[in-house]
């Protein structure tokens, strides 16, 4: 491929796996159009629950009961410096292990983060920058589902801004998450 977009194209087609073509659609921003998935993201403020934030200095943790805060945990960690796939998940870990203790039964995990989510994993992350060629971090958030036993959502950290705002107020908000870099959401 060449041409003006050849660069954004070949990151796109390494965010999905696939070959990626831009086409201009009228109706992209119609009201039927959905950013997150409903059916994906847990509205229901119930329960116990846990919320990761993974930013790129630390790690920042909650448990919540019924929608109130019980505890919050900050965990440093350096996932850009380091390039072996079995330190971030150690540090998620270590961070659950932390909260966990405050909650008799989570039902669930939100996760939010910087860069490009799909399906619930991360496809372009700076978590993952220090990372060699041949490692690969696909299903990372599955696998870590499956290993501590309950589901996990996955949200970039300017959508979880923004749903997090959208629970306060009944009209539409653009959340925006200043860190290491800046992520934007809307809720509509």
């Amino acid at each position: 491929r060449s041409g003006a977009r050849r660069v954004d194209i070949e990151f796109m087609e390494s965010i999905f796996k696939s070959p990626f073509d831009f086409v201009i659609d009228d109706c992209f921003l119609s009201e039927s159009t959905m950013f997150l998935s409903e059916s994906s993201l847990i509205m229901d403020l119930t329960g116990e629950r846990i919320g990761i934030d993974l930013g790129a200095r630390s790690i920042k943790i909650c448990s919540f009961k019924d929608g109130s805060l019980v505890a919050q945990e900050r965990i440093k960690w350096r996932p850009s410096e380091n390039k072996s796939l079995p330190y971030p998940k150690e540090k998620i870990l270590e961070a659950l292990s932390v909260v966990q203790k405050t909650l008799s039964a989570p039902m669930s995990i939100g996760i939010s983060t910087a860069g490009v989510i799909v399906n619930d994993e991360i496809a372009i992350s700076s978590l993952f920058k220090g990372l060699g060629e041949g490692e690969c971090y696909d299903n990372f958030f599955s696998n870590l589902s499956q290993e501590v036993g309950l589901p996990v959502v996955v949200i970039n950290d300017g959508d979880a801004s923004a749903l997090s705002g959208s629970f306060e107020r009944d009209r539409s908000i653009l959340g925006l998450s200043f860190g290491s870099d800046l992520g934007a959401g809307l809720v509509a």
